[in-house]
C-alpha cells in the first residue's frame, strides 16, 4: 500500500483523468479522494467511489463502458462485473508490453551507429552480477559514469537505482539480487543529460486480424526535473518535425504490441540526449506504457485554445511555492508576459483537505513562447535542466 503522502498525491491527480470524459461520465476516485471546489474543466463530470459507481450503474439499468488508467487486477475485477461492457486485453499481453524485456528491443537511437553504446541500443538486459559489472565497465570505457538500473516492470520512475561507480555498494547489490530473484533480469542503461523529452500517444483498437489500425492520437513534449520526475507537458496543435523519426518508430512498437494481443492506449516516451562527446542524439524509445499517461490527458487540453496557440500544463506541489503565492487563492501560481490565459485544471480540495497538487494550463501565443515560459518558471517549481 502507498504511504499516506503518496496516497494524497494519487488522490490529487486522480480527478484529472476526467479530462478524457464527456458530459455525464463518472470518474472513479478513492473514498478519501472526493474532490471539491472543482474547476470548470471538470464540472461536467461526477466523481464517485467504486461502490457508488456500481450502485449508479445498477440504478441506471444499462451497461457502462470502463476506461481504466491501466489493466491492473482491480480494473480487471471491476470490468468483469456484469454492469460493464467492453473488451479486455489478456493479462499476459499487458504484462509483456509493459516489461523492460519488450521495451529493450526498441530502445535504439536515430542514426547513432557512430556513438558506440551497445550496438546502437541504449541499455542492456542483465541476468546476473557478472553481466551488470561488464556493462558498468563498458560504460566507463565510453566515459559514461552515471547509470540507472530498472526492474522488469515499473511505472513513473519508481523502484529504480541510480549510481556512478563501476562497482555496486551493499544497498545496490541487495536491490539487484532481489530483482533477479523475482524476475530474472534488470535493465541497465546510461544516465545521460536529457535535452528534450516527448510522449507519443497511440491507440490500438481491438482486432481479430494480424495487423491493427494503429491510431496516432498526438504527442506532447514533457517537462521534467533533473531526476526525471514528470512535472508537466507542452501542448500544441502542430507536430515538430524533429520528432518524426520517433513517431515512425512508435508506430512499429504499436504494431508489435498489437501482434502480441495488446489493445488500448499505448504511450511511447522518446528523448534527445547528450553523449559525453557533446553529440546530441535522438533516443527513439526509452519507455513504453501500456496504459493511459499524463501526456494523453494533456492532449485533451488543446481544446482550450486555438490552432495558433500553445499551452503549458504545469503541476507543482503546494510546498514548491512561496507563502505569498500559496495564499493567493485562485490567482495563478505564476505571472509571466508569455501567458495570455491561465486555466485551473485541478480541484482545490481533495477529501475535504487542500489539494497537495496545483495543476494549471498556461496558454501562450505559440510553441516558442511556451518553451520560453517553461525555461522561465524552472526555478519557480524547482525544475532544473539535465
Amino acid at each position: 500500500m502507498p504511504d499516506r503522502s503518496l496516497r494524497r498525491v494519487i488522490n490529487a491527480l486522480s480527478p484529472l483523468t476526467g479530462l478524457l470524459g464527456e458530459d455525464g461520465d463518472v470518474v472513479v476516485v478513492d473514498a478519501n479522494g472526493i474532490p471539491s471546489d472543482i474547476p470548470d474543466l471538470l464540472s461536467h463530470l461526477t466523481f464517485l467511489t467504486i461502490d457508488e459507481v456500481r450502485q449508479f450503474v445498477e440504478a441506471d439499468s444499462r451497461n457502462a463502458t470502463l476506461v481504466p488508467w491501466g489493466w491492473d487486477d482491480s480494473s480487471r475485477q471491476l470490468a468483469g462485473c456484469p454492469e460493464f461492457s467492453g473488451s479486455i486485453p489478456t493479462h499476459d499481453a499487458v504484462l509483456t508490453v509493459n516489461s523492460r524485456r519488450f521495451s529493450a528491443e526498441f530502445d535504439i537511437g536515430h542514426e547513432v551507429e557512430s556513438t558506440g553504446l551497445f550496438d546502437g541500443h541504449f541499455g542492456r538486459l542483465c541476468h546476473d552480477d557478472s553481466q551488470v559489472q561488464g556493462v558498468l565497465r563498458q560504460l566507463a570505457v565510453q566515459e559514461i559514469h552515471r547509470w540507472v538500473m530498472k526492474p522488469a516492470c515499473s511505472a513513473a520512475g519508481r523502484n529504480r537505482v541510480l549510481g556512478q561507480s563501476t562497482s555496486l555498494n551493499t544497498n545496490q547489490r541487495g536491490w539487484l539480487h532481489m530483482q533477479l530473484k523475482r524476475d530474472g533480469y534488470i535493465y541497465l542503461e546510461p544516465w545521460l543529460p536529457a535535452i528534450r523529452e516527448c510522449g507519443i500517444q497511440l491507440r490500438i483498437p481491438p482486432t481479430s486480424g494480424d495487423v491493427a489500425d494503429i491510431e496516432l492520437i498526438g504527442l506532447t513534449e514533457m517537462i521534467t526535473e533533473r531526476s526525471g520526475r514528470y512535472r508537466g507537458s507542452i501542448v500544441t496543435h502542430c507536430v515538430d518535425p524533429f520528432w518524426r523519426p520517433a513517431i515512425e518508430h512508435a508506430m512499429l512498437v504499436g504494431r508489435q504490441a498489437a501482434e502480441l494481443g495488446y489493445f488500448g492506449p499505448l504511450g511511447i516516451d522518446t528523448m534527445q540526449v547528450e553523449l559525453p562527446s557533446g553529440q546530441r542524439v535522438l533516443r527513439l524509445c526509452n519507455d513504453i506504457n501500456g496504459r493511459l499517461t499524463m501526456g494523453r490527458l494533456a492532449l485533451r487540453l488543446s481544446r482550450e485554445f486555438g490552432n495558433d496557440r500553445a499551452g503549458v500544463w504545469l503541476h507543482s506541489a503546494v510546498t514548491d511555492r512561496s507563502e505569498e503565492s500559496r495564499s493567493a487563492g485562485k490567482t495563478p501560481a505564476i505571472q509571466r508576459p508569455e501567458i495570455v490565459e491561465a486555466v485551473r485544471v485541478s480541484p482545490e480540495r481533495i477529501g475535504g483537505l487542500p489539494s497537495v497538487i496545483d495543476s494549471w494550463l498556461y496558454v501562450t501565443n505559440g510553441p516558442d513562447e511556451a518553451r520560453n515560459l517553461v525555461e522561465s518558471v524552472r526555478q519557480h517549481v524547482r525544475i532544473q535542466n539535465g
